[in-house]
């Protein structure tokens, strides 16, 4: 019992120490990423800054608003789901049109890399709780 405390005490001193980064920090640093993965000219690293930093502040938009939210009914949950692939659409055309066709197919490459890596992550957490 002692144990669980003080390594439930431990995560939470960790989690206070975290760095937070603001949108604007956030989205320069993908956006450096990228620069560094795919070459971006900087006219498209400009386009691409600009669009991170639209994506992140959805992206806390929506945290708030779902923490604000309480239990969705099935249409209410059709319809956040039918808005958010809309949305993912909306944000793959924007960066073909940004990006040269060879460093599109290299940035789909490094989501879905990134996408399986969170999906391995995720299934090792689930694989602990049990």
């Amino acid at each position: 019992v002692l144990f669980a405390v003080m390594i439930t005490q431990i995560t939470l001193a960790q989690k206070k120490h975290q760095i937070k980064f603001t949108p604007e920090q956030r989205a320069t640093i993908k956006t450096k990423k990228l620069i560094l993965s795919l070459d971006l000219t900087d006219v498209q690293a400009n386009q691409i800054k600009n669009l991170q930093l639209e994506l992140i502040t959805q992206r806390e938009k929506k945290k708030l608003i779902k923490k604000e939210k309480e239990i969705l009914s099935y249409d209410e949950k059709y319809q956040h789901i039918i808005a958010a692939l809309d949305n993912k659409i909306a944000v793959k055309r924007r960066f073909q049109e940004i990006l040269t066709p060879e460093q599109y197919k290299k940035w789909e490459r490094f989501r879905l890399h990134h996408k399986r890596e969170k999906n391995k992550k995720h299934l090792k957490k689930e694989s602990k709780k049990s």
